[in-house]
């Protein structure tokens, strides 16, 4: 596409063999599948299907290769939902913000739950943070609406 001259993915791959007739080859395909995976996994915010209208969320990211670090925001129906991750070979930073009237479920890559903090203090020092546990390779932790930034080991 880029050597035919293309400064957008063509709505056809095979955009240069196809029938003219079908194909825009200017459509810019980042609003589709590519920005819901960029908002839901790279970035995590997604919504909680036992809530709808992001009554409850998921805050889920999915760090991929050798990628540092992801912002997204979304704002929704109730707010704005921020998600803004950072990791290293031995910590993951998860800064997060809840909407008022709202909450979360935020999974936090982590090696235990007590190697995990919200701005410094134990999670049971947080008034927020309504619960925690470990699921696997994740910490989970239920919140409630405000701010967060977590660290955790890994």
């Amino acid at each position: 596409m880029i050597s035919k001259g293309a400064t957008t993915m063509w709505e056809l791959w095979n955009g240069d063999t196809a029938d003219a007739g079908m194909n825009a080859r200017n459509i810019v395909m980042l609003i589709g599948d590519l920005n819901i995976w960029l908002h839901e996994y790279l970035g995590g915010i997604r919504p909680d299907p036992t809530a709808p209208a992001f009554k409850k969320i998921i805050i889920k990211p999915e760090p991929v290769g050798d990628l540092t670090s992801a912002k997204v925001n979304y704002d929704s129906i109730r707010g704005r939902i921020s998600s803004e991750w950072h990791k290293s070979a031995d910590r993951f930073d998860l800064s997060v913000t809840i909407p008022a009237n709202t909450t979360a479920t935020v999974y936090l890559p982590a090696k235990d739950i007590k190697s995990v903090t919200e701005s410094g203090k134990s999670l049971s020092k947080i008034t927020g943070v309504k619960s925690f546990k470990m699921q696997a390779d994740r910490a989970v932790l239920e919140v409630g609406s405000g701010s967060y930034h977590f660290v955790s080991s890994r």
